[in-house]
């Protein structure tokens, strides 16, 4: 179990050390290849179950959850379109 365990930690360190000549030519800033977009039926607040939620607590949290969807909506930028089709 030992022999394994130490043949892991040398084959994750060996890896840690390759050459990656490719990571800078292709890798991108974070996000820089997206752009948000707002979802065409969202609405600040939806009619369609939130006056059925009746504790008001329970109102504040589902509207807080529903509106984070402005948030972590995202495209593609339109230039990537030309690179990959």
């Amino acid at each position: 179990m030992l022999a394994c365990l130490n043949m892991q930690a040398l084959t994750h360190t060996c890896y840690l050390y390759l050459p990656r000549p490719w990571s800078g030519q292709y890798s991108v800033e974070a996000r820089s290849d997206l752009e948000p977009v707002m979802p065409p039926d969202f609405t600040e607040e939806p009619a369609a179950f939130l006056p059925a939620v009746t504790d008001a607590g329970a109102r504040a949290w589902a509207l807080a959850v529903h509106r984070l969807w402005a948030q972590l909506c995202w495209k593609a930028r339109a230039s990537l379109y030309g690179h990959f089709c």
